[in-house]
């Protein structure tokens, strides 16, 4: 059994979806490559539909979003330590094959 969208109707459920949820997937990032004039495929935050790259294999895994290479784990300054703020919305991760 399947559903037929329109590409309006799923960017609107994109759109109600993020309220609650992160939404990453495949996504190229132009001139991101290896080199200057190369683009790269990766998982990216994506609000539209038009964004995902149903075509290329990304060059990373997904487990990028999930456990990130760089994070702050605390910020220090003389007198105090603070902890970054956490953004609460789950992730949602739409997967390729």
């Amino acid at each position: 059994m399947g559903y037929k969208l329109k590409v309006e109707e799923f960017n609107n459920g994109l759109k109600e979806l993020s309220k609650k949820y992160k939404i990453y997937a495949p996504k190229v990032f132009e001139g991101k490559g290896t080199f200057s004039d190369t683009d790269i495929v990766r998982y990216g935050e994506i609000s539209k539909i038009e964004e995902i790259d149903f075509d290329k294999k990304s060059q990373f895994s997904y487990k990028e979003v999930l456990l990130p290479i760089t994070q702050t784990v605390f910020f220090f300054t003389e007198d105090e330590v603070k902890e970054p703020k956490v953004d609460e919305k789950s992730i949602l991760i739409f997967l390729r094959s």
